[in-house]
């Protein structure tokens, strides 16, 4: 049976928000992958933008009807970390992009 957390690493990574900001856009458009926000503890902040394969995007993480953004939300959004989430064929381009940007994901 293999293990758990090589399987788990086949299907995600996570990488601080600040890092991804700049590619969240360009790995939208060429890949189908999961944005899961997670403060540093891997604990989900209920933050959650996943992308199917035309590239539209649900839940922008916009504040609802009736709610308000205020600077300090932007600001823990940002001190946090994104989980990208996608099939070990999605996870590996997707790592080799950014690793010809020069991010590391390991």
């Amino acid at each position: 049976m293999p293990d758990p957390t090589t399987l788990r690493d086949s299907t995600q990574f996570v990488l601080p928000a600040e890092v991804l900001d700049g590619f969240r856009d360009d790995l939208d458009e060429q890949f189908t992958l999961t944005f899961f926000e997670v403060d540093a503890s891997g604990r989900g902040s209920g933050q959650r933008e996943s992308t199917d394969a035309t590239g539209a995007t649900g839940g922008s993480g916009e504040p609802r009807e009736g709610e308000q953004e205020d600077a300090s939300d932007e600001t823990d959004r940002n001190d946090g970390y994104v989980r990208v989430i996608g099939s070990p064929v999605e996870i590996k381009a997707a790592s080799e992009f950014l690793s010809r940007h020069g991010v590391s994901v390991r």
